[in-house]
């Protein structure tokens, strides 16, 4: 439950990851499919680390059993890996349904709690109603702690349970069985851990269930509004200053000394003209394809400064050797 919990973070980086889904969905970039293909595969590594670095630091702590040449071991790290895989594949289908982050968090709490509480090891299947037993039998979490509980008790944990009467109450119980399948007779977990292969079965098809919901989510369902709870970049007033800016740029009025001999204001446009030249490129589309290009990397680079745009005009400029 621990590894499960522990991609829980990744929810709220799902649904920041989409809006950019739904615009090359929209521009038909890729197939749904495809989209979820490639979340699996880049979620292999990640998925794997996390187990790795969860067993190596919990197996040995815990003084679980090395029988059989390591190879609990190794059943501990694939039981964990499918576990994480499955929390994380669970998480994005609820990034898909979930408008808000909280919602999604209220969901995965809800479903987190039904794992738990249904596991087997909460309540003892026999305190369990009947009418809600078919959610244990239904439950990945139940099949994990089974397949966990079988290859450290069956064949671990040797010696016999007379040895030690009067500590706990399974030793009590079962005096002539090893201490592993006393404690496996005792929790009610003999019977479902006959079957060795179930446990992998049943996370693996829960693992592709979730991953046909979110097929069908990311198909049908779209949230077009953005969330406050999610970060974003701030718009900027800013950059619609320098449009009007630019206008006064292009229609400022320039003097000119007629009387004086070194000066050419022949070379230099008039103010007329250059009203002319704004004008032709307003209507050309070119100002404001420039200003939006313009405005749009402000933006992005969240480039807020207040800034005052200010022309410089110079009268009656002369220049002598």
């Amino acid at each position: 439950m621990s590894i499960m919990l522990i991609n829980l973070v990744q929810l709220p980086l799902y649904m920041l990851q989409r809006p950019v889904f739904y615009k090359h969905k929209a521009q038909m970039f890729f197939r749904v499919s495809s989209y979820i293909v490639a979340k699996c595969i880049v979620n292999l590594p990640q998925t794997l680390l996390e187990a790795l670095t969860y067993t190596l630091g919990a197996y040995f702590l815990a003084g679980q059993s090395m029988e059989g040449k390591g190879s609990p071991f190794f059943a501990y790290l694939a039981l964990l890996f499918l576990v994480a895989y499955f929390g994380s594949s669970v998480f994005f289908f609820l990034s898909t349904i979930s408008s808000i982050p909280e919602a999604g968090n209220a969901l995965a709490g809800l479903l987190v709690s039904i794992f738990l509480l249904f596991s087997g090891f909460v309540i003892y299947p026999s305190n369990m109603p009947t009418y809600w037993k078919w959610l244990m039998y239904e439950n990945p979490i139940h099949w994990a702690n089974v397949s966990f509980c079988r290859f450290q008790f069956s064949e671990g944990y040797s010696d016999p349970s007379s040895n030690y009467l009067g500590q706990l109450p399974f030793f009590d119980q079962f005096p002539a069985k090893t201490v592993g399948k006393a404690y496996l007779a005792f929790y009610e977990l003999s019977e479902d851990s006959k079957r060795p292969w179930l446990p992998y079965v049943i996370l693996l098809g829960w693992i592709a269930f979730a991953n046909i919901l979110t097929l069908f989510g990311l198909k049908n369902i779209e949230f077009v509004e953005r969330s406050q709870s999610l970060p974003y970049v701030r718009k900027s007033t800013t950059a619609y200053n320098y449009e009007e800016d630019a206008g006064s740029e292009f229609q400022s009025n320039y003097s000119f000394s007629e009387n004086s001999e070194k000066y050419d204001a022949s070379t230099y446009p008039s103010p007329r003209s250059s009203g002319t030249i704004y004008r032709k490129m307003k209507n050309n589309g070119k100002v404001d394809a420039w200003m939006e290009e313009f405005r749009v990397d402000i933006e992005r680079n969240g480039l807020g400064i207040p800034v005052k745009p200010v022309t410089l005009l110079f009268e009656g400029l002369s220049f002598t050797r």
